[in-house]
């Protein structure tokens, strides 16, 4: 009668363990694929439109109309351009319009890569050779 007890708890102890890790699967070994196809930290450039409120060394924000602050952290990839030419943060007038082309970081922050005064220069239009 205590036998087939034993060999249930048996049983038991060598399936429980091996169903409760079976259920994380082995650990990865290189980068992982996911929304960002293997990239870590890469997300697409977001546009935002607005008047300037404030430039620090940590922060830029902007009025982006209809009662919306927007906040954005300055990286040291953070570019200022008027135009396509390279300018100080300084040189932007208050309540400038500008144009903020942001990437969203992995903790939901928005970094700034570049900062516009004005509108961004126009892309140039590839036309089909014929």
């Amino acid at each position: 009668m205590m036998l087939p007890r034993i060999r249930f708890v048996c049983l038991l102890l060598i399936v429980v363990p091996g169903l409760v890790f079976g259920q994380y699967g082995r650990p990865r070994r290189g980068r992982s694929v996911g929304p960002t196809n293997g990239v870590p930290g890469a997300t697409p450039a977001v546009t935002f439109r607005g008047a300037l409120r404030s430039i620090d060394k940590k922060e830029i924000v902007i009025d982006a109309g209809e009662d919306q602050i927007l906040h954005f952290k300055r990286t040291k990839k953070t570019k200022f351009l008027k135009g396509d030419k390279e300018i100080k943060p300084g040189d932007f007038p208050e309540e400038a319009a500008v144009v903020i082309e942001a990437n969203r970081a992995l903790n939901g922050d928005l970094d700034a890569v570049n900062v516009f005064q004005g509108e961004p220069p126009a892309a140039p239009e590839h036309s089909p050779k014929s």
